[in-house]
């Protein structure tokens, strides 16, 4: 499966990386997240594309780099 890292600035708490998770699960059940909130990376490994992961982040409300 493919796998990407995004820079999510505006991820400060676990909160914030639960609600990515959900909506990146959305997507892809089976999506497998991580997300670093020292370093802000959500890091995923999905077969949804790029893009639409990309989408699903900032629709939840965050800023990707």
């Amino acid at each position: 499966m493919p796998s990407y890292q995004f820079y999510v600035t505006d991820m400060v708490c676990e909160g914030c990386g639960d609600l990515i998770r959900q909506a990146i699960q959305a997507l892809d059940a089976d999506a497998e997240i991580a997300a670093d909130l020292e370093t802000k990376a959500v890091r995923v490994i999905s077969q949804a594309e790029e893009l639409a992961i990309r989408a699903a982040i900032i629709q939840a409300g965050y800023v990707v780099q």
